[in-house]
């Protein structure tokens, strides 16, 4: 860790009473990048926050399409971080196994988000980001396994998470974790199969209507559709502490803007605090990184102020 400014900065738009770090600001894109086939991410990319397309556009709303629909495909063991996915892409990320998806963001959910296919005993980790415009799922859990969730904000969606109802060769267990999440205008939190073993454990979260788990009998694809048994926690297969209505912040509300100096500085807000350790030389264009979790660059603005985005992400903004 180089040595330099430290900001202790606090977090804004977090659910009251919630311990999460979930932001609910979108960030600025500091750039634009249209491919015409998915982007194949084996071991880690970061985007730099730039937007990514297709073009020509493969969204066909409702319509079930396929990985060659999406933006990235990531191997096994993959990740993604700092990326935000436009509108004119299909299928989102498709992790063939585990994959780590660190800060990404998606303006405008097409048919999914994100697509996890890893096999049992792996584990996917959604950490900060956000979606919003699910018309149904923002993510969709084929594989087995385990998909953890953090602080992620998910606006105007149908379920945050559902485990395949009808797959080709469908079964399980798929278990997901859900901590930090702040959700509004949606629907549960997570869809699961009870029949197949499935569970959803929902933590120190924000649902603006309280839904956390529909529950499901699923099916193997060819045998009918998967039906809904139950909602709500029921102690065997849906788990839920900390759950409140309570979401503060939203789309546009204010963020802490950590400014940069030759001395200690901090805001005051009341909330959780993360530190952010930064290099003092050289600067950041506009709409370039400025600080996060890890981050050891320069830490100030050519143009514009280091605002906060979440505890991995702050940007040059003007």
């Amino acid at each position: 860790m180089k040595s330099g400014v430290v900001f202790s900065i606090s977090l804004l738009g977090v659910a009251t009473g919630v311990k999460g770090a979930a932001t609910t600001t979108f960030p600025q894109a500091s750039g634009e990048t249209a491919l015409p086939t998915p982007l194949v991410v084996s071991g880690s990319f970061d985007g730099g926050m730039k937007r990514y397309n297709r073009n020509p556009d493969t969204c066909q709303d409702q319509t079930e399409t396929n990985e060659a629909a999406a933006m990235f495909i990531v191997e096994d063991g993959g990740s993604i971080s700092n990326v935000v996915i436009g509108k004119a892409q299909g299928e989102g990320i498709h992790c063939r196994g585990a994959c780590t998806l660190r800060n990404v963001w998606w303006e405008d959910v097409c048919e999914d988000a994100a697509t996890f296919k890893q096999a049992a005993g792996k584990t996917s980790y959604v950490i900060g980001g956000g979606a919003r415009g699910a018309d149904d799922k923002i993510f969709q859990f084929n594989g087995r396994g385990t998909v953890s969730i953090k602080d992620f904000y998910a606006e105007d969606y149908g379920k945050v998470i559902r485990t395949c109802g009808d797959c080709t060769g469908n079964g399980g267990p798929r278990h997901v974790i859900i901590d930090g999440v702040i959700a509004k205008d949606g629907g549960p939190l997570c869809g699961i199969n009870t029949n197949y073993g499935d569970t959803c454990r929902i933590s120190n979260s924000c649902q603006d209507d309280g839904k956390s788990c529909d529950r499901y009998t699923g099916v193997v694809k060819g045998n009918g559709s998967s039906k809904k048994i139950g909602t709500g926690p029921d102690g065997s297969s849906c788990f839920v502490t900390n759950l409140t209505e309570t979401c503060s912040g939203g789309v546009g509300s204010p963020t802490t803007t950590a400014r940069t100096t030759t001395a200690r500085t901090s805001t005051t807000t009341s909330a959780r605090s993360t530190t952010t350790s930064a290099s003092s030389g050289g600067t950041v264009p506009l709409y370039g990184q400025c600080g996060g979790n890890g981050y050891n660059g320069p830490a100030t603005c050519a143009q514009g102020t280091c605002r906060f985005s979440n505890e991995w992400y702050s940007q040059c903004v003007l």
